[in-house]
């Protein structure tokens, strides 16, 4: 199931770029770090974070956010790790 959500639509019939079309994209330093999406500001309003911003603007491709809320010890570390396989952008 999870795979469906993952992959294209078969119906979808736009042309995918091959990798050796795509532009290089600059060169990232230093190691990966999470950055925080969006904040409560003082006055109760959700904001982006500037530097999330930053950095999406680099990206070209499709990307895909997975959030995962909760009490302690109610299984969110557990969804995704199950989760985790499935995500192409993940597998080494």
């Amino acid at each position: 199931m999870m795979k469906r959500l993952f992959s294209r639509d078969p119906g979808d019939s736009s042309p995918q770029p091959s990798l050796e079309s795509r532009p290089p994209q600059p060169a990232v330093t230093g190691p990966a770090r999470p950055i925080r999406l969006v904040y409560c500001d003082e006055n109760g309003k959700f904001r982006m974070d500037p530097e999330a911003v930053a950095v999406l603007q680099l990206v070209k491709d499709p990307i895909g956010v997975v959030s995962v809320c909760g009490r302690a010890r109610q299984g969110k570390s557990y969804i995704l790790n199950q989760v985790l396989p499935f995500l192409p952008c993940l597998k080494s």
